[in-house]
């Protein structure tokens, strides 16, 4: 009886359907160029991010520049005058050209809360990997809006 209900659960969950609803290589755009400016590990990220979705047979092809800016801020101090509570901010502001004529300028911003650590290497580990997932957030609404232009 175990054995039927872990099937028909599997199967009800394997043919559910999900598709990512951002599917760039499903698209029709291309980033054929790209300049990157500002935050050298933001810059790494979206780097990366461009360069895997290459593909020379589309026809909607777009260079982009990027301006990114990675802001830590001090919310609040405890009794002591040590950081309790922190904020970091991406900013991304991404040029879109199409045949070196500017298009569109769309500015994308994510910002996280979080408290403080005794531990600094934590800490550090723990923003490298909120700047990763908001550089991840700010680049799906960026294909999101390179999607409405085609």
């Amino acid at each position: 009886m175990i054995k039927i209900k872990t099937i028909i659960l599997f199967l009800f969950l394997s043919a559910c359907g999900y598709q990512l609803a951002s599917n760039v290589e499903n698209s029709d755009i291309y980033i054929a160029d790209y300049n990157l400016n500002g935050d050298k590990f933001v810059n790494r990220l979206v780097g990366k991010n461009f360069s895997r979705n290459k593909n020379v047979t589309i026809k909607n092809k777009f260079n982009v520049n990027t301006f990114s800016e990675v802001v830590k801020t001090v919310n609040s101090k405890n009794k002591a005058g040590e950081n309790v509570s922190l904020m970091v901010t991406v900013s991304i502001k991404f040029e879109i050209l199409k045949d070196d004529d500017l298009i569109k300028v769309i500015e994308l911003k994510d910002s996280n809360t979080y408290t403080s650590s005794q531990n600094k290497f934590e800490q550090k580990q723990y923003e490298r990997v909120l700047i990763e997932n908001m550089v991840e957030n700010i680049l799906v609404k960026f294909y999101q809006n390179l999607i409405e232009i085609e």
